[in-house]
């Protein structure tokens, strides 16, 4: 049996325990809150980082990884005889791709397969563990990788921000900048395409966000898998769970956002992520 190994980075919003679970390698960003740096989910949880959120005067800023942290995860690898497969964070919003590529071209005799997920959150944890299933069940890397950029395809994030000051100040806002002119108490709706933030539309109030993602998730249907994503927003998991229910006649889970994506996009905000079945 072939040993493929999964890595990825701390955007992929993948519990520890489940990732340990799968064998899956989290190469973590960092999360800075004024002078004081932490290592998302080595020594900031997000319960954490969101109590912080409120009680820190400083605006939270996000690093990616050290090439080096790559190379150390990459060699250590290499040195279990593994084959690697290595999924990040969108390119178009962050450089962890570009260091998870500098690290794979310096670490002689590791075999790494590079996937830029053009997503984050739990849209690239998906993918990730889709990853990290079919590595168990012998799959070969090649089929992975083809597999996983399939879905990649098919992954699509509709997601409630309660305001764009934290993706206009991290830079990340990308064609969503439009939505900047917006009224107050104006919820904007956000997507991802091709690995960029882009606009979607306006609504005034929360619960005609939530109906209106309701209705793309029933629009996208027949779907392989369906989350619920939040910024430590429980009471709307709750609400957004009663709409989704009957649409796929059971109850969606539900990921904390964590440090990263949290830190571009604030506290309150909710979304889902929809993978569309693979056609016959």
């Amino acid at each position: 049996m072939q040993n493929i190994r999964v890595v990825t980075d701390s955007a992929s919003d993948i519990p520890p325990e489940v990732a340990a679970a799968h064998s899956i390698v989290v190469v973590p960003l960092s999360i800075h809150f004024g002078s004081k740096t932490y290592v998302s989910d080595e020594d900031l949880s997000g319960a954490e980082f969101y109590r912080l959120m409120k009680t820190d005067d400083s605006f939270p800023r996000t690093s990616q990884p050290s090439v080096g942290r790559f190379e150390q995860a990459y060699t250590q690898l290499r040195d279990e005889g593994a084959e690697i497969i290595s999924i990040h964070l969108s390119s178009k919003l962050s450089g962890t791709f570009a260091g998870a590529s500098a690290a794979a071209k310096a670490v002689d005799g590791a075999t790494v397969h590079l996937v830029d997920s053009l997503s984050g959150s739990m849209a690239e944890g998906a993918m990730v563990l889709a990853a990290a299933r079919m590595a168990a069940d012998g799959c070969t890397a090649v089929e992975i990788v083809r597999y996983v950029e399939m879905m990649r395809g098919r992954t699509h994030v509709a997601l409630m921000v309660d305001n764009l000051l934290h993706l206009q100040r991290g830079g990340r806002i990308g064609r969503a900048q439009s939505l900047l002119g917006t009224l107050l108490n104006v919820k904007p709706l956000i997507s991802l395409d091709n690995g960029e933030v882009v606009p979607r539309q306006r609504v005034r109030t929360v619960q005609r966000a939530l109906r209106d993602m309701a209705t793309e998730a029933q629009s996208s249907m027949p779907l392989q898998e369906l989350r619920i994503m939040h910024a430590n927003a429980p009471k709307l998991v709750d609400e957004f769970r009663e709409l989704l229910q009957p649409i796929v006649n059971r109850e969606v889970p539900a990921e904390l956002i964590g440090p990263v994506i949290g830190t571009h996009i604030g506290e309150g905000a909710i979304g889902i992520v929809m993978v569309q079945a693979a056609p016959d």
